[in-house]
């Protein structure tokens, strides 16, 4: 049986994309998130969750996962401005097709889930407003 214990052998990177952002989800979950959608896909480019927090703001989320054990990665870094743009054009197609939010206040967050597998643990980090839409090109 896979757990979240011995999932690394077992699972490919999908797989483990979705174990992660299935944390992610029970995250938010608990800090009052609706979930409205997961893996939200627009011109070849996704966005992990969205969500809405106390009925009039949109939130779309990037996950995360960094095993801690690499010596020269910085998590904060892991949002590319090509991650940006294509998370930023997916959230524009799921405005356009879902004209109930159009009105609602909107975001981008980054959910950080780093593993540290030497001390058996795992850190959620929720770097909120993590880049905005300035407009134009």
């Amino acid at each position: 049986m896979i757990t979240e214990e011995n999932w690394g052998w077992h699972l490919n990177k999908r797989g483990v994309g979705t174990l992660y952002e299935e944390k992610a989800c029970r995250y938010l979950k608990e800090k009052n998130y609706e979930i409205v959608c997961k893996n939200f896909y627009y011109e070849k480019k996704e966005i992990d969750i969205i969500a809405v927090k106390g009925g009039d703001l949109l939130v779309f989320f990037e996950v995360k996962y960094r095993n801690l054990k690499s010596k020269d990665f910085n998590p904060y870094e892991s949002i590319n401005h090509k991650k940006m743009t294509g998370l930023m054009k997916a959230a524009e197609g799921f405005l356009a097709s879902n004209e109930k939010y159009r009105d609602f206040f909107s975001r981008y967050d980054v959910i950080l889930i780093l593993s540290n597998p030497m001390m058996g643990d795992e850190e959620i980090v929720h770097l909120k407003n993590a880049f905005c839409d300035e407009g134009g090109d």
